[in-house]
């Protein structure tokens, strides 16, 4: 495969990205989106030369439609993942003059972290604020949490007020966003490269030829 010219556009944190045309056949990719996609065939492909969600393809082929109509807002899928954070894709209408295209953003909410050491630098935590706040961020409760670090629930709940102090912030909700907003989540890998994938037309053609 060869690089594909198309430049990346600005897309969520840790995305991984695929270019599509009008008919969600793939026109290029990123190799840890191709590798995204091949860790989980049960909930996205490209059979047939073409992006299928098997659980969500109606959905999908919606979404593309508004966007290629006249709603240009970005649209939104989450592929769960049992015992996993979700696999979630962002659909965006790309801005590039020319026939229209997709692109989809995939983002492995697994592969999502804060780094621990700067997070405790950003707001003066403690190691053991520092270890509440990363379990907080994952999703965990405050019960949770006490059972993990062996600790009482009030002393859990003393450090998430210290927390929220710190971070000037008045409620968990707030608090866990305000993390990962913060400069404490680790880059992505710097984008791979780009590459063109061969069309279903091309693929048939090349086959002929080399059984001619």
């Amino acid at each position: 495969m060869t690089p594909c010219p198309t430049p990346l556009p600005a897309r969520p944190a840790g995305a991984a990205s695929l270019l599509l045309d009008a008919t969600l056949a793939p026109l290029g990719a990123e190799p840890a989106a191709l590798t995204l996609i091949d860790a989980h065939p049960s909930l996205i492909t490209l059979a047939r030369g073409r992006l299928r969600l098997p659980q969500h393809q109606a959905a999908l082929e919606a979404a593309a439609a508004r966007l290629l109509a006249d709603d240009p807002a970005p649209r939104g899928l989450a592929l769960h993942r049992p015992g996993h954070a979700p696999l979630t894709l962002r659909l965006d209408r790309a801005a590039e003059p020319g026939p229209p295209r997709l692109w989809l953003h995939l983002v492995d909410g697994d592969a999502l972290r804060l780094d621990p050491a700067l997070l405790a630098e950003l707001f003066d935590l403690t190691p053991a604020e520092q270890r509440v706040a990363l379990l907080l961020a994952q999703g965990h409760s405050t019960e949770d949490i006490a059972g993990r670090l062996g600790v009482q629930g009030n002393t859990v709940r003393g450090h998430i007020k210290q927390l929220l102090a710190k971070t000037h912030t008045r409620r968990q909700v707030q608090f866990v966003a305000r993390l990962w907003r913060s400069a404490a989540v680790a880059p992505s890998s710097p984008g791979e490269q780009f590459t063109t994938l061969p069309r279903p037309t091309q693929v048939g053609r090349d086959k002929a030829a080399r059984k001619s």
